[in-house]
């Protein structure tokens, strides 16, 4: 995804995700990304907060959150 992408184009891209890997519902793929992410359990719309914060850092939270989960 351009780093330049729209809330909307993110937030459709998370839910897509969600959807093609099972989550029913979907409030429950959105649960499991906040608590790995933010470390929490609810949080803002995840187009408008990876807009904000920006894909590459949002792409690093990924990356740590699976590096702490491989160790």
């Amino acid at each position: 995804m351009p780093e330049d992408a729209g809330e909307d184009t993110i937030q459709h891209a998370v839910f897509e995700v969600g959807k093609a890997h099972g989550f029913d519902p979907l409030r429950d793929w959105f649960r499991a990304l906040y608590e790995t992410l933010l470390g929490a359990s609810q949080g803002p719309r995840m187009g408008s907060f990876t807009a904000l914060y920006g894909i590459a850092n949002v792409r690093k939270l990924i990356g740590e959150a699976l590096a702490k989960s491989k160790s």
